[in-house]
Order: C-alpha cells, then sequence, then structure tokens
C-alpha cells in the first residue's frame, strides 16, 4: 500500500503548511443567498428572488490556512497535468 504523501502546499500569506483542503465538485453550491454576484475561474453565479446562487464552475480545491485563516481556490491535480 502506498504511504500518503504530505502537502507540498504553503500558504500564499503566511507561508504555513498546515492547511485544510477540501476538493469542490462541478456544480456545487457554494452560497445560496449570496448579496453580490460572482465571476472567477472557479465561481459563477444566478440570480434568484433578489439574491444570487453562487455554485463551482469546474472541479477545483478551497484551500483554507489553519494559521492565519486566508482561503483560496486552486486547480486540482488532474486540472494541472491534463490527465484525465
Amino acid at each position: 500500500m502506498n504511504e500518503p504523501t504530505p502537502c507540498t502546499t504553503s500558504c500564499k500569506k503566511c507561508g504555513s503548511s498546515d492547511l485544510l483542503i477540501r476538493f469542490v465538485a462541478d456544480e456545487s453550491l457554494i452560497n445560496s443567498s449570496s448579496h453580490a454576484q460572482v465571476r472567477t475561474d472557479f465561481l459563477y453565479s444566478n440570480e434568484y428572488d433578489y439574491f444570487w446562487q453562487v455554485k463551482a464552475k469546474k472541479d477545483h480545491l478551497h484551500n483554507t490556512c489553519k494559521t492565519c485563516g486566508y482561503e483560496w481556490r486552486s486547480e486540482t491535480k488532474e486540472q494541472l497535468f491534463d490527465t484525465p
């Protein structure tokens, strides 16, 4: 059995390697009642009943630094290396 590999990613703000990394699937609901429209490489929003519904535009990783609380989104390994 393969041993798990340690995370080589570090926080873009403080440099800590103590991270919480979550996989976010394509079309996952991120927020159902946002007051602001969102359009990024990873998220999009649709308007309904005076609110914006925010969903994932594609599979990606949501990274949170446990040290400083900084959050960012990044490509999955498959997207980075173009593997099926």
